[in-house]
């Protein structure tokens, strides 16, 4: 099609027909109308996104083609796996020590990744000067920066128990870590060498280990560890409140983590 802007609603209408003859996922399919939505917005156009025929279309991607969330939780049972076979995937012994504590940090606290990782900008949300463990180590408190739901709030101060078990407890093992770790500022999860652990590496170690226990890598993502946790805090009869305050969540859309 020729390049017209502001671009005409019946190339908008062909161009979503396609992408759902290409099999591409209603949400795929939002994502494209609305940066083109707000490309014309910016340009002072018209609004793709509120166009009548566009809102019914996308209406009938989602009726025809449901996404279904397929990421699976990780249990606690699982988290004593990785953490006992942790030192057969990592190459040293402080890898092991950072991946235990980031591992357990991410499960106890419903952290998604981004929130514990370098991000894109070269800053994760969690600095090591903002971390604190009290003196008699009953609780481990990290300030988070930013959220997805509160990017321009104030720093929020997340509070994680000590657990019983010493080898899936997140004040234990981020003890460890902190004994070990570079005295450096900046991110709280860095390498020996000081680099910061990127997305690409949870991910990756992840992988490694789950396949190594005998888990279908497809199902369990980074976001399984938020969403075993919201699971396991359901299971315990946790109110929705509750679990939504612990989650940062401001909906009822945490009801979708729970298996």
């Amino acid at each position: 099609m020729p390049q017209v802007w502001p671009c005409p609603e019946s190339h908008v209408v062909m161009f979503m027909t396609y992408c759902f003859e290409k099999a591409y996922s209603p949400t795929s399919i939002a994502s494209y109308i609305s940066g083109l939505s707000f490309f014309h917005k910016i340009n002072g156009w018209y609004s793709i996104a509120d166009v009548f025929v566009v809102r019914k279309l996308l209406q009938g991607c989602r009726r025809l083609r449901p996404v279904v969330d397929k990421r699976a939780p990780i249990t606690v049972s699982m988290l004593r796996q990785i953490c006992t076979i942790m030192p057969t995937i990592t190459y040293t012994y402080y890898e092991t020590v950072l991946f235990k504590a980031l591992f357990t940090v991410a499960f106890f606290g419903l952290f998604r990744v981004g929130e514990l990782v370098d991000t894109t900008s070269g800053n994760a949300p969690i600095m090591v000067d903002s971390t604190q463990i009290n003196l008699a180590k009953t609780h481990v408190s990290l300030v988070l920066k930013v959220t997805k739901n509160n990017q321009y709030g104030h720093p929020m101060c997340i509070k994680l128990p000590c657990e019983s078990e010493k080898l899936i407890c997140p004040v234990n093992n981020l003890g460890i870590f902190l004994a070990m770790r570079p005295r450096s500022n900046g991110n709280l999860f860095i390498h020996e060498n000081m680099q910061s652990v990127t997305r690409c590496q949870f991910s990756s170690v992840l992988n490694k280990v789950l396949s190594q226990l005998g888990f279908n890598c497809k199902v369990y993502k980074t976001h399984s560890f938020r969403i075993g946790r919201a699971t396991q805090l359901a299971s315990m009869g946790f109110p929705d409140e509750v679990i939504m305050r612990l989650g940062r969540w401001k909906s009822d859309a945490f009801m979708s983590y729970i298996r």
